[in-house]
C-alpha cells in the first residue's frame, strides 16, 4: 500500500473523527462532559465529611474547613485549591471545596479546571483535517525502483529512489 494512501486514509478517518467530537460538545449539559458531571455530583455525596466552614480572609477567599474526625483544611476559592492537595491535582473541586462553594452560592462548574470545559474542546477540536492530494502523485516500479507517472520534479532528475544518505 502507498504511503500516501495511508496518510490520506488516516487524515480522512481523524477529520470524522473532529467534526463528531465537535456535534458531541454541543451536547454537553453545564459546559463539561457527562464523566466530569458525574464525577462532581459524586463528590457532592461526600459533603458530609465537613462539619464547620468558617471564613479566614474573606478578600483572599480563603475558608477553614473543619471535618466530622476534627481535622482542619484550608480552601482557597479564589486560587482553586485545599490542602487536602485532591483540586490541584485533579482540576476538580474536591468534597471540602464543594461545601464552600455551595456555602457561597456559586456554581461549582466554574471551580472546575478549563481542560475539561466546552469552550476549551472547541478550540482545540475546531482545527481543519486538509487531505493530502493523491491525483498527481507517482507510484514505485517495484521490478526498477523509478518513480512511474506523476509531476516531474526537474528534467534532469532520474526518478531513481535511492537509499539514504548515512553521512
Amino acid at each position: 500500500m502507498l504511503v500516501s494512501w495511508l496518510v490520506s486514509g488516516h487524515l480522512e478517518k481523524l477529520g470524522k473523527k473532529f467534526g463528531k467530537h465537535k456535534e458531541d460538545i454541543d451536547k454537553w449539559v453545564n459546559g463539561v462532559v457527562e464523566r466530569i458531571k458525574q464525577k462532581i455530583t459524586d463528590t457532592y455525596k461526600k459533603m458530609g465529611c465537613v462539619a464547620v466552614v468558617e471564613w479566614y480572609s474573606m478578600t483572599l477567599g480563603e475558608y477553614s474547613v473543619v471535618l466530622t474526625n476534627s481535622q482542619k483544611l484550608v480552601v482557597k476559592s479564589d486560587s482553586y485549591t485545599c490542602t487536602c492537595q485532591k483540586w490541584q491535582m485533579t482540576g476538580l473541586p474536591c468534597c471540602h471545596s464543594l461545601t464552600v462553594i455551595a456555602k457561597a452560592n456559586l456554581w461549582a462548574y466554574d471551580f472546575v479546571d478549563p481542560t475539561y470545559k466546552a469552550e476549551t474542546h472547541h478550540r482545540i477540536y475546531n482545527q481543519v483535517v486538509h487531505l493530502t492530494e493523491t491525483h498527481d502523485m507517482g507510484t514505485v516500479d517495484d521490478s526498477t525502483g523509478h518513480v512511474v507517472g506523476g509531476n516531474k520534479l526537474d528534467d534532469d532528475y532520474s526518478y531513481c529512489i535511492l537509499p539514504p544518505c548515512n553521512g
